[in-house]
C-alpha cells in the first residue's frame, strides 16, 4: 500500500479537494455529525463512502441510530462458511475540531485516515475468499459520545 492510494481518498473525505458524490462535485467541509455549520456535509460524507463501497460490489446497508444524524454504514462480504463467524473492520467516520465542534472539522487525521483504511481494506480483501464473513463498518456519532458504535453493539447483541 502506498500513500498514492491513500491520499486521494483522504483528500476527498477531508475536503482538501472536491469529491464526486451522486455524480456531482462536492467539497466535504466537515464530518461533524451533530449541529455542524454545514450539517448536510456529514450526510454527504456518508454518501461518499456508501458509493465507494458499493462500487466494490459489497452489499451496503445503513444503521440509523438517530434520525437527525448520519447513520452508521455497514458493508459486507459474505464468507464461505456461515458458521465461521463475522470479522468486523471498523473506524469512525465523523470528526470534530479542537476548541469548538461547531467549527469546520475536516478530520484528515480524525478519523479520515481510519475511514479510508476501512475502505482500502475492503478494496484489497474483495479479491479473496474467506470462511468468515467480513463486515466493514463506519460509525457516526462517535465524537459526541460513542453513540453510533454503542447503538450498533446493542443491535448485534440482540
Amino acid at each position: 500500500m502506498t500513500t498514492g492510494r491513500l491520499l486521494p481518498y483522504v483528500n476527498e473525505l477531508s475536503g482538501e479537494v472536491p469529491a464526486t458524490i451522486m455524480g456531482q462535485s462536492y467539497t466535504i467541509a466537515t464530518r461533524y455529525s451533530s449541529g455542524s455549520p454545514t450539517p448536510q456535509s456529514s450526510f454527504m460524507a456518508n454518501t461518499y463512502m456508501i458509493e465507494r463501497l458499493q462500487r466494490l460490489g459489497l452489499a451496503v446497508t445503513t444503521h440509523t441510530w438517530n434520525a437527525s444524524r448520519p447513520a452508521n454504514i455497514i458493508a459486507e462480504k459474505p464468507g464461505l462458511d456461515p458458521n465461521a463467524g463475522i470479522v468486523i473492520i471498523c473506524a469512525h467516520l465523523d470528526s470534530t475540531a479542537s476548541g469548538s465542534p461547531t467549527t469546520l472539522a475536516p478530520g484528515a487525521d480524525d478519523n479520515g485516515s481510519g475511514s479510508v483504511a476501512v475502505l482500502l481494506a475492503a478494496e484489497i480483501l474483495m479479491h479473496y475468499n474467506f470462511d468468515a464473513t467480513l463486515r466493514f463498518v463506519l460509525f457516526t456519532g462517535e465524537e459526541q459520545g460513542l453513540y453510533g458504535s454503542t447503538a450498533y453493539a446493542q443491535l448485534v447483541q440482540n
